[in-house]
């Protein structure tokens, strides 16, 4: 039985040194190290040893021989290292050196971190998505190296020095690769910000046309410092924006003489669901793209790809949301190098739910941010890998010892182009010229190729034609060779089984099917990436099936009624993503194994009627309710951990066998058992009320995690107001965010306040009333230029939808524009509204339309004033609303 150790928890990563020791001591000897081959570590000076002399694979093969023995012996002493400081790992690494993960391997961490530095010449890439059929890029290393020595004298001559918030050195390098290479007959870029990616663009292509789809115009941005328009490029921006899902690409291509759509390249930098920009990309015939944010999996304002395809059935995928956990362990270590290396905390969200970010699917610059079960990011992903003939993934430009970048984690990317350790490369290239900034804005940019519209039409009547040539068989099939295939056909979407009708005769031979007598009394299916469903009644004919065992494969959805197997003894279905209750239909089983899966509801009644249960495994999943009182004699193993059971344990015979780990990490429970008393649980939260004048100004901070990470807040703001830590703050919950940014406003605290203010958008959107509350505590602190620049902030990152309806909010907010005489940011906001369709989707509030009118005609805006007038005579007649 594997342990606990082994569970799919940890991303299997390596780290490369930090910049600097925790303590800060030792920057400048591995900066040093980055910058002369003088230096070079002795991994990398033994690699290249080995490489030129030709030893480098036996004593890699020798060595992972030696791996594999070790790690035989230590798990059958039951070896666990204590820590990265103990024993041999002194003698090798640092005591505070962050380890790699070793939870999927079983395999001790210095070892591995050994072995990874030896092999980092072969090219490990640590992608998320699979490309079908293995394909793969046409370009080479080789070619990247040679682009990008051209590319950086290009780079040089960029209108936009200084591109914040937009793509830095490494994506712009990829893009500008990427299209010259492909030689598209067009290109259409969705969301161009100041223009720099257009001017990419057109280094890479000199003569093609391109499309720039884009709500603000890049020549607004011309009144504020640097911005590129594009002679030769049609912009649909402003006023003509139409977004990239509706517009008529049949219409536009055949305008630009485009009659074949896979000769477009499309580039993606909009901040918009990925799964929906693919999806909209497929079905207009579009085959190259390129997605220039491609967030990895907690972080980032909109869900990506590489989050869509993070699944345990990939190499480092799949996450673990246990506090003692070996990933949550590492991730804690980690964040103390990496500037945007997420802990486990900021992982996982409600009912530990780690995908996408924080179970939610992220859109629109995270402004519409909608929760969804992991069976749906499970059936996204399926869909993600069946269109995706080829996704590649763009390197860092380079090491982050010599870009001394923080933004992404080296262990979570693929392998850089020019390597840690090699600064001559680096700099005759003429990397050094750059400043470090540019290098700080890697997130995984992607190129993905999907199937013309040719092929995808090609598939439907391919499986029609194979339906017929089946059904054409004369022969009928035996019924267990039925059933499995019926099986097959739900659950192994990636045609890992050699089920098949042409040999259902010899079906007793099929992978995993064991017989007597022609009947199938075993089916051990076991790690090998179903992907699936288990449909009801695909097994229902196995009448004399004894054994069933499809653990670890992904397979999802509910787990069907197993009562039509009359002579099953025993069920392995632990290591999935089983949802739904444990099905109550069990009989006379005596081994159940539903560990590590996704059930909830409670542990059914009917397991009190197996009598000779001798193995029951309920752990890690997400059960809730009482322990029933099992007291069957013949229980030997038994475990329920890891779930959300409550009450008292039942102190009967049977459980009294077993000690407080077949209970623990359920909080809710007490008893005997686990020696802890039965008892009402202490409230988490606390309130805290100010009384002023003897009336009491309500629920300040609802918790003490709350109180705290204000207070250091504001601690922090007395000794270095330019540095304010937020990552107590993003451990907060939305309601407590909300309650501390109102109390700090209240205490007139506006600088700490935006530090909330900024978390909440970032990590949740924020909406019109946090953009309220803002304006109306600047205003009263007479703030008037960071009034315009808030305003100015939520035009640009939070466009039309956020003003959509909300008259209430919108009222607080004109009020104090209006009081602080902000014409411009009090236009803005008229204009929001109109384009987010006031007067057509939803009616404007009678008395906040009165006082935007009155307010702009104050401003001299008489025109604007007179059409808020029409649009509430229209709907306000006699002071009596009309609707239309």
């Amino acid at each position: 039985m594997k342990t606990t150790h082994n569970l799919l928890e940890g991303t299997v990563s390596t780290r490369r040194p930090p910049h600097a020791s925790e303590n800060g001591s030792g920057g400048e000897e591995f900066a040093d190290e980055s910058k002369t081959r003088k230096h070079m570590s002795i991994a990398i000076r033994i690699t290249n040893y080995l490489t030129r002399t030709g030893y480098l694979w036996p004593i890699l093969v020798s060595a992972f021989v030696v791996v594999i023995i070790y790690s035989l012996v230590s798990r059958s002493l039951d070896f666990v290292p204590a820590s990265s400081s103990s024993g041999i790992s002194r003698l090798f690494f640092p005591v505070d050196a962050v380890e790699s993960d070793f939870g999927a391997l079983g395999v001790p961490w210095y070892i591995l971190r050994l072995l990874v530095q030896l092999i980092a010449s072969a090219e490990i890439i640590r992608q998320c998505c699979k490309s079908k059929h293995g394909k793969t890029v046409e370009w080479t290393p080789k070619d990247l190296l040679l682009g990008l020595e051209e590319f950086v004298s290009i780079y040089e001559t960029r209108p936009i020095k200084n591109n914040m918030y937009g793509m830095g050195f490494d994506h712009s390098f990829g893009l500008w690769f990427i299209t010259r290479w492909m030689k598209p007959d067009l290109m259409i870029e969705s969301g161009a910000f100041k223009g720099h990616s257009t001017w990419v663009l057109r280094q890479a292509m000199p003569d093609t046309p391109i499309l720039s789809i884009t709500p603000r115009h890049p020549e607004k941005y011309l009144k504020k410092g640097p911005a590129y328009v594009d002679g030769n490029c049609t912009y649909f921006a402003g006023k003509d924006f139409v977004d990239f899902g509706s517009m008529d690409w049949e219409r536009v291509l055949g305008k630009h003489g485009i009659q074949d759509p896979t000769r477009v390249l499309v580039f993606f930098d909009d901040h918009q669901n990925e799964l929906k920009r693919l999806k909209q990309a497929v079905k207009a015939g579009f085959k190259h793209l390129v997605f220039e944010d491609n967030y990895d999996t907690g972080t980032g304002d909109h869900y990506s790809l590489r989050q869509i395809c993070d699944q345990p059935y990939i190499r480092g995928g799949g996450h673990s949301c246990f506090r003692d956990s070996d990933e949550a362990r590492i991730r804690y270590r980690r964040r103390k190098f990496w500037e945007k290396a997420v802990d486990t905390d900021e992982l996982c969200g409600p009912g530990e739910a780690w995908w996408g970010v924080r179970g939610y699917m992220r859109d629109d610059f995270n402004h519409s941010n909608k929760a969804i079960t992991y069976d749906e990011h499970f059936q996204n992903s399926r869909f993600v890998e069946s269109v995706l003939d080829v996704y590649w993934e763009v390197p860092p430009v380079a090491g982050p010892s010599l870009t001394h970048q923080t933004r992404y984690e080296p262990a979570r990317a693929p392998s850089p182009i020019v390597k840690d350790g090699r600064f001559a490369l680096f700099q005759r290239l003429g990397l050094t010229r750059f400043e470090p900034s540019v290098f700080n804005g890697y997130t995984q940019m992607v190129y993905v190729q999907v199937p013309s519209k040719k092929t995808m039409k090609l598939k439907p009547l391919l499986l029609i034609l194979l339906s017929l040539a089946l059904s054409s068989s004369s022969a009928p099939l035996p019924n267990d060779a039925a059933a499995l295939l019926h099986f097959k056909s739900k659950a192994d979407l990636r045609n890992q089984l050699n089920f098949s009708p042409k040999s259902s005769s010899a079906f007793c031979k099929w992978k995993g099917v064991e017989c007597s007598d022609s009947r199938a009394i075993r089916l051990i299916v076991e790690d090998v990436q179903l992907g699936g469903v288990f449909a009801p009644n695909s097994l229902s004919q196995l009448a004399e099936l004894r054994l069933l065992s499809l653990q670890n494969n992904p397979l999802t959805g509910p787990i069907p009624d197993l009562s039509g197997l009359v002579n099953l003894k025993a069920i392995f279905l632990n290591r999935n993503y089983f949802s739904g209750a444990v099905p109550p239909s069990l009989y006379r089983l005596k081994t159940v194994d539903l560990f590590y899966n996704m059930l909830a509801g409670s542990i059914p009644a009917s397991l009190n009627g197996l009598d000779r249960l001798y193995y029951l495994r309920l752990d890690f999943n997400r059960l809730n309710g009482s322990v029933p009182p099992l007291n069957q004699s013949s229980l030997q193993i038994f475990n329920v951990s890891h779930n959300e059971l409550t009450g008292a344990i039942p102190v009967t015979p049977a459980l009294s066998r077993f000690n407080s780990s077949s209970f623990s990490l359920n909080s809710g429970l007490c008893g005997e058992i686990i020696k802890k008393e039965c008892r009402s649980d202490r409230p988490r939260y606390v309130r805290v009320v100010k009384e002023t004048d003897s009336k009491s100004v309500g629920l300040c901070l609802r918790s003490t995690e709350a109180i705290q990470a204000i207070q250091a807040l504001k601690r922090a703001y007395r000794s270095d107001p330019k540095s304010l830590p937020t990552h107590a703050l993003r451990r907060l919950i939305k309601s407590d965010l909300t309650a501390a940014l109102k109390e700090l406003l209240r205490q007139d605290q506006c600088a700490i306040a935006a530090v909330v203010f900024s978390v909440i958008q970032s990590e949740y959107g924020a909406d019109i009333n946090a953009y309220s509350e803002m304006v109306v505590a600047l205003a009263r602190k007479g703030m008037t230029a960071e009034i315009d620049a808030l305003v100015d902030r939520m035009e640009e990152e939070a466009p039309e939808g956020i003003v959509r309806g909300e008259s209430r909010g919108l009222l607080r907010m004109v009020k104090p524009l209006i009081g602080a005489e902000r014409k411009e940011s009090t236009v803005r906001i008229y204009e929001m509204m109109k384009r987010s369709g006031m007067g057509s989707t939803w009616e404007v509030d009678e008395y906040l339309g009165r006082v935007l009118s009155k307010g702009l005609r104050r401003f001299g805006e008489g025109k604007l004033a007179d059409e808020i007038d029409s649009e509430l005579g229209r709907l306000y007649k006699g002071g009596i609303f009309v609707k239309s």
